[in-house]
């Protein structure tokens, strides 16, 4: 599997870009923007980074305070996490990840059929998050009976191995989901979905994170919090899903996703909430892709499709829901 791996996150949206690639999926290395991150790498022909610093240049001539500032780092709010066979962006305030980036093969799904390895109850903490800006399970086991545990990333997905369906169960990996969703399906749907676009494609690759939009009826933002951290519960979840084709290894077929963490899920059809990426772009506040980095075209096959004869489509590709 050396030869097919992805991603080199590189990411500018709200201030910083990320240079550094996972070893594994560097040879089909896409650009993506995102928001500022606590790591970074200078870039050839660019002033140097402050260490610590969320793309802020510092010109000495210029700049003498942030200069000195920057010498024991700048303030920073988000958090890039390397994992097995996926990456984490999370963020302190909210207490959930901003984006959760995955690749899958259907090689690697095909492994998972012969092994047992599941995503445990038990969840994990990630030490890598500041114990300020850690959730914890009491957080979501609380007297609150509308929301429950949402895996961004789903171990279904990666259970090729161990270590990565161990990674899949930490803290950071989840948000607040609404029980109506998670009764509905619609999120599992879509998961399942991407599993199947394996027999499709040639890489699958997915974003999967939280949006916080504003009541159309309203000229404010409200969202609730849940436990003694007050964890942000969000008002919808994207999922952003990325084949590289067959035929031509150069050009992805994109198919974006918004969907309400509410029980309005349960009267739609999953296509319903199908959005062009420009749409999902500017409600995350991230650019998936650097100007002209790469042909790709919005015509991934519509999850409705997979979604009313999901059963026979994936025992026809030799893959389990």
């Amino acid at each position: 599997m050396a030869n097919i791996r992805l991603l080199c996150l590189i990411t500018t949206g709200l201030g910083c870009y990320y240079t550094n690639s996972l070893d594994k999926w560097r040879q089909h290395a896409f650009t993506v923007k995102a928001q500022p991150m606590g790591r970074h790498t200078t870039r050839p022909a660019r002033p140097d980074l402050a260490t610590g610093s969320a793309d802020v240049f510092i010109p000495t001539h210029k700049s003498p305070l942030l200069c000195r500032l920057g010498r024991f780092g700048l303030p920073e709010r988000d958090i890039l996490m390397d994992y097995y066979d996926f990456e984490i962006s999370y963020d302190n305030l909210t207490k959930i990840p901003n984006w959760v980036a995955e690749h899958l093969t259907y090689d690697n799904l095909k492994q998972s059929e012969t092994k047992c390895y599941v995503q445990g109850s038990m969840v994990q903490k990630e030490d890598r998050v500041h114990p300020y800006y850690q959730s914890t399970a009491l957080d979501y086991n609380s007297a609150n009976a509308e929301f429950t545990k949402g895996f961004l990333l789903s171990g279904k997905s990666h259970q090729h191995a161990e270590e990565s369906i161990r990674h899949s169960a930490r803290l950071s990996n989840i948000a607040p989901l609404s029980k109506a969703l998670a009764q509905n399906a619609t999120w599992s749907d879509l998961e399942a979905f991407t599993r199947y676009l394996t027999s499709q494609y040639l890489d699958v690759y997915v974003f999967s994170g939280p949006i916080f939009i504003p009541n159309s009826n309203s000229n404010y933002m409200e969202y609730e919090v849940i436990g003694d951290n007050q964890v942000a519960v969000p008002t919808h979840f994207f999922k952003i899903i990325i084949g590289r084709c067959k035929e031509d290894i150069q050009k992805l077929s994109i198919g974006c996703y918004i969907i309400p963490n509410d029980s309005t899920v349960a009267n739609h059809q999953i296509n319903e909430y199908r959005v062009c990426l420009l749409e999902l772009e500017r409600k995350a506040g991230f650019k998936l892709f650097d100007e002209g980095f790469c042909p790709y075209s919005e015509d991934l096959m519509t999850a409705d499709e997979f979604v009313q004869n999901k059963v026979n489509l994936m025992a026809q590709v030799g893959l389990t829901l």
